[in-house]
C-alpha cells in the first residue's frame, strides 16, 4: 500500500498520512465523523510521496453511501463513481472544506464500494476499477463559483 495524504478541514495544519489499511479506515472514519444532517465532507486523497503528480481522488462520506471523484494528473477532466442502480443525474450538494462540491446524485454508491475504491487507489495509484465511472459536468447555477459553462466571449 502506497502512503496517502487526506485534506478534509480547513483547520488542517498538515497532511493526514495514512500507510497501513488501519490508518486509511481511521482517516476515513475521521472524515465521515465530521459530517452532519446538513453537509457532508469531502477528502482530497493524493499519493503523498508524489504531491505534485498525483492523480486526485475527491471522496465524500454520507453515512451509508458516498461518492468518488477521479481526477487524472495530466488530464484536465473528472470521472464520478456512477451507481449503477440509478440514472438520475440531479446535483447533490456535498462540502469540500468550506466551498460547496456537486455530484450527480447517481454518484452515490455504498460506503464499503468508497473504502474498497479508496485502498485500491492506495494500491496502484490510480482510478479504482472496482467502480463504475462517469464523466460529469455540474449545471450552471445562479451564484455557483462553478458555472458549468464557459462565458462567450464578446
Amino acid at each position: 500500500m502506497k502512503q496517502l495524504a487526506l485534506w478534509y478541514f480547513v483547520e488542517q495544519e498538515d497532511d493526514h498520512l495514512a500507510a497501513t489499511e488501519q490508518e486509511l479506515d481511521a482517516a476515513l472514519n475521521a472524515v465521515l465523523a465530521r459530517g452532519d444532517e446538513r453537509w457532508w465532507p469531502v477528502a482530497e486523497v493524493t499519493l503523498a510521496d508524489e504531491p505534485d503528480t498525483s492523480p486526485t481522488l475527491y471522496v465524500g462520506l454520507r453515512g451509508e453511501v458516498g461518492v468518488v471523484r477521479y481526477s487524472p494528473a495530466d488530464e484536465y477532466r473528472s470521472y464520478y463513481s456512477r451507481n449503477p442502480q440509478s440514472s438520475d443525474v440531479s446535483p447533490i450538494m456535498y462540502m469540500y472544506h468550506e466551498n460547496e462540491f456537486e455530484v450527480p446524485i447517481n454518484a452515490q454508491v455504498p460506503i464499503a464500494d468508497v473504502r474498497r475504491a479508496v485502498a485500491e487507489f492506495a494500491t496502484t495509484g490510480q482510478r479504482p476499477d472496482c467502480l463504475h465511472w462517469q464523466e460529469w459536468k455540474a449545471p450552471a447555477t445562479t451564484g455557483s463559483e462553478y458555472p458549468g459553462t464557459l462565458p462567450q466571449e464578446k
